[in-house]
Order: structure tokens, then C-alpha cells, then sequence
């Protein structure tokens, strides 16, 4: 204002009440409400889970040295990722590695995220039932085995055996799994079955950590299934859980 009153051309006066002062006061200084979009949020989410889900698979790479292992974890703790991480590493120690889930949605995840290798076969465990003879005649160095839970039984354990070079009981294994909350869910679970291979002097490892869900998604999924799937790790805040109810299966 005082640039342009000596600019040559006198204005008038203002004074505090006059329109043109509350309408410049608005344009410049407009006031409005807004939240993060979802989408920022999600990022934010997603941050935090990157860096926790490290923070495991550092945990984990401690553990190389033993030749068994059975990781357990409820849903979300991050299994499968841990999985495939350690079948990375396994595969740059030039070891054959054979990873095998019992759903093929879960095997079409784990080749997306493995690059294709002549030392690496994933498959399901019907594929490996199938081809019992020729694997049996060509022993991978390492099985590791997501979501064992739905393949927990004695006949399952007995193909696993003749696939590994030294068999369960001296080969290098490592079984990621849930034996409460989802056993039984997709396959069968036997508990006398889950006993013998943890008596292959196998270490035993619990994922407590869920990096995967928000806090709103814990706490709804305890409350609603009774299913323990971890403490959650991420700090920020998730939305709250919508229902959806579907008319059809």
C-alpha cells in the first residue's frame, strides 16, 4: 500500500473495516480444511513397513548358521518375505533351493519376486508329488517350505525327506508357518507330524512383530477371529476397517 500511494496517484484512505481489506484478506489468507489423502497416508504406511520388515530379515540373517529352522508367525509378521529373502541368499551361497507352498496363489507370488534360476525350483506341492522320481534322483541342497501349516502331515513330511539331500533329519530346511490361527484353514495340520519335525533338531523361531497392518487392522482382526497375528510396528495411524457384506461366496 505504501508503494502505491506514492506511486503518483492518490487513493483513498483505508480503513480496517472497508470490504476490499477483507477480500484481500481472504484471497491471501483463505481458510479451509483439508486431511491426508489415502493415498499419502498408504505411503507413509508402507514406509514404515519397509523399515521394520528390514529390521526381520536382519534378525534373520543371524540365524544362517542353523541348518534346521521353523519360523513361526501369525499373518502379517512377514513369512513370506522372510522366505524369500532367505532363499536369496541361499541362491548367492550357490546353493539348488526348492520352494514350495501348497496354493498356487502363493507360489505365483514367490516367482514374481524371485528372478528365474536353474538352481531354483518353485512349485506347489501337487507339482511336486507328481515329479516324486526324477527330484528324488535330483536333491535340492535347501527346502524351504511358506505357509507349512497347510502341508503339516506325516505322508507330506515323507516326500519332503526324498527331495532334500540328507533328508529331514540332517538337510537344510526352514518351514515358515502359523500352526494356530491358520492351520487347518487350506490344508490338514497333524500335531504328531508338526512333533517329529521339530525333534529333527530343529531352532525354533517366533516373527512377534506385525509389519504389515496398521493398528486399526490388529486390533479388529484379534477382536473379531480371536487370532493372535503379532504386535503392529507402524506408527502412523491407519483409516478404520470398513465391512463389506457380499451377496454371494
Amino acid at each position: 500500500f505504501e508503494y502505491w500511494l506514492n506511486k503518483g496517484k492518490k487513493l483513498p484512505a483505508l480503513n480496517p473495516g472497508d470490504m476490499i481489506l477483507d477480500k484481500i484478506d481472504k484471497y491471501l489468507k483463505p481458510n479451509f480444511q483439508t486431511s491426508p489423502s489415502l493415498r499419502s497416508r498408504a505411503d507413509s504406511l508402507y514406509e514404515d513397513m519397509v523399515t521394520h520388515t528390514k529390521d526381520q530379515l536382519n534378525f534373520i540373517e543371524g540365524l544362517e548358521e542353523n541348518e534346521r529352522i521353523i519360523c513361526e508367525g501369525g499373518a502379517g509378521t512377514g513369512k513370506t518375505l522372510v522366505a524369500i529373502h532367505t532363499a536369496r541368499n541361499e541362491l548367492l551361497n550357490g546353493k539348488t533351493v526348492l520352494l514350495v507352498a501348497m496354493a498356487d496363489i502363493f507360489t505365483a507370488y514367490l516367482k514374481i519376486q524371485l528372478k528365474p534360476s536353474p538352481a531354483l525350483k518353485i512349485c506347489m506341492f501337487s507339482e511336486l508329488e507328481k515329479s516324486l522320481n526324477f527330484f528324488s534322483e535330483n536333491k535340492f541342497d535347501v527346502l524351504i517350505v511358506d505357509e507349512g501349516q497347510d502341508l503339516m502331515h506325516i505322508e507330506n513330511l515323507d516326500t519332503f525327506d526324498k527331495v532334500i539331500k540328507g533328508g529331514l533329519e540332517n538337510g537344510r530346511w526352514r518351514f515358515f508357518m502359523d500352526s494356530n490361527a491358520q492351520s487347518g484353514i487350506i490344508g490338514s495340520f497333524d500335531q504328531v507330524a508338526f512333533d517329529i519335525l521339530k525333534n529333527c533338531n530343529a531352532s525354533i523361531f517366533k516373527l512377534k512383530n506385525n509389519c504389515r497392518n496398521t493398528k486399526q487392522i490388529v486390533e479388529e482382526a484379534q477382536s473379531t477371529t480371536g487370532a493372535h497375528i503379532g504386535e503392529t510396528v507402524i506408527k502412523s495411524d491407519g483409516p478404520r476397517v470398513y465391512y463389506c457384506k457380499t451377496d454371494s461366496q
